[in-house]
């Protein structure tokens, strides 16, 4: 008589992490508030996914790109996890003087920027499949796991639950914005449900170059405008957010535009306006100016009661 032998349990298959899809965020206007929200920093960095598997680490972007060879510093810090197989998901983020620099990251291999990554999610632990767990859970295993004062990994820290008071303070201190997850929400892999949301502290515009103010690598800021009624208005000085490519890629855009004329209705201004924004006559010598025919993709925190844009910076040309 043969004895039917009980079948072992099979343990979940590992997950890979270069065919991980991260789980996205939908944009919201404002955040949610109540106790089943809980709070993060939005970093301006890249989103990664990273692993180990004993000794073995790896290290991809959310397009599953091998960032291995990027960011070596962060693959390697990833075997100090205190665990035997992870899958987890971070933001990887340049730290000039203790805040997040996307334009430090971007330049990372010519800055002296401290490269951190910011972990805040384990979609797997030791052979086990952490997706369905609540956020909670997970990020309970996550704390478990994390090296102690380690110089790459961080833990993302986790806000104060006051939805309107952070809001305020990542307007004032010029964060990116805020991220608001649901305590109870499962890891959704590629979906964008609204159980995870982000709220920008910036806002995004399209606005026209009239006008420069010559400098290192061509310019040392722009002077930008909107159309109103076929008519230029001045809206702000762009100064931020340029690295020496981007300044010759602006200046060959607008090659063979210049012109006498100030392209702006609005100027000159009978004062100096407040953010540093304004230009009045005397400010105007310094300027060159070009027909209006490029446009910038600008980010900005506001619009201020003069109608110009507030801590605005350079994202691209558009």
């Amino acid at each position: 008589m043969s004895v039917r032998r009980k079948r072992e349990p099979v343990a979940p298959a590992a997950l890979r992490a270069e065919s991980v899809e991260l789980m996205a965020c939908k944009l919201v206007p404002a955040l949610p508030n109540g106790s089943k929200w809980c709070y993060e920093i939005k970093m301006d960095g890249y989103r990664c996914v990273g692993s180990k598997s004993g000794t073995d680490t790896a290290l991809y972007s959310r397009q599953h790109k091998d960032f291995s060879g990027t960011y070596p510093a962060v693959r390697t810090a990833l075997a100090a996890l205190r665990c035997k197989s992870a899958v987890v998901d971070g933001e990887i983020v340049a730290m000039v003087e203790g805040r997040p620099s996307f334009n430090a990251l971007q330049r990372s291999k010519s800055t002296r920027a401290e490269i951190v990554c910011f972990l805040f999610d384990v979609l797997e632990l030791d052979g086990t499949d952490c997706r369905q767990k609540p956020l909670t859970e997970r990020r309970r295993l996550l704390e478990k796991i994390m090296p102690q004062n380690d110089a790459v990994l961080k833990l993302s820290p986790i806000l104060p639950d006051d939805a309107a008071g952070l809001m305020e303070g990542a307007r004032r201190l010029g964060f990116e914005g805020i991220i608001a997850k649901r305590k109870d929400s499962p890891y959704e892999e590629g979906e964008r449900s609204g159980a995870w949301v982000k709220w920008k502290a910036e806002q995004t515009g399209t606005f026209f170059i009239g006008g420069y103010v010559p400098g290192a690598r061509g310019f040392d800021e722009l002077v930008i405008g909107e159309k109103e009624r076929g008519a230029l208005r001045f809206v702000a000085r762009l100064k931020n957010g340029f690295v020496p490519a981007t300044k010759e890629i602006v200046m060959k855009a607008t090659k063979g535009l210049a012109t006498v004329s100030c392209p702006f209705y609005n100027l000159p201004e009978p004062k100096a306006a407040r953010w540093g924004q304004g230009l009045t006559e005397e400010e105007m010598k310094k300027c060159r100016w070009v027909k209006p025919k490029v446009k910038v993709e600008v980010a900005f925190v506001e619009w201020t009661e003069g109608k110009k844009l507030r801590h605005s910076r350079f994202l691209s040309l558009a």
